[in-house]
């Protein structure tokens, strides 16, 4: 018998995916209200708190050490802590945060495999640093995102 393959597709302004025990698995993602909460977050080195899907997300932006970006779920509330590398250039931050605010809402809240979380999460940082980054430092955070921890060596 062969093999059964995750199959994707799309539903209206929710994804959905085959995974390989057979169920179907529905993600959704609310690029505007991330965008407009991202956008309008203040952070300082005290961190900031932001909501999106109706879940609390603590960023700390100035973990002392990598990846760029990580979280937690967090056990004091629901939501996630996200952390974000010291260095991470300020102008990167916000698309930073974007990314991992969806992915772990992804991953934690609806379930969707890490890595996968990771796969859907990565248009929407780059299309939020595509709108507002100006096209030369969107270069730059396309070139930080594709180096990673490497970009300060």
């Amino acid at each position: 018998m062969p093999e059964l393959k995750a199959k994707e597709f799309f539903l209206g302004h929710t994804e959905s995916f085959i995974n390989s025990n057979l169920l179907v698995v529905t993600m959704e993602i609310n690029y505007d209200e991330i965008k407009s909460v991202v956008s309008k977050i203040a952070i300082d080195e005290t961190g900031g708190l932001l909501s999106y899907r109706g879940r609390d997300y603590y960023i700390d932006p100035i973990s002392p050490q990598g990846p760029i970006g990580e979280f937690h779920a967090s056990t004091e509330y629901d939501g996630a802590d996200i952390y974000i590398w010291d260095k991470v250039p300020e102008k990167f931050r916000r698309a930073i945060i974007l990314h991992e605010v969806i992915e772990a809402d992804l991953s934690i809240h609806q379930e969707l495999p890490q890595n996968k979380a990771h796969e859907r999460t990565v248009p929407y940082d780059r299309r939020y640093a595509r709108e507002t980054l100006d096209a030369k430092t969107f270069l730059e955070y396309e070139e930080f995102r594709k180096n990673g921890n490497e970009f300060f060596s």
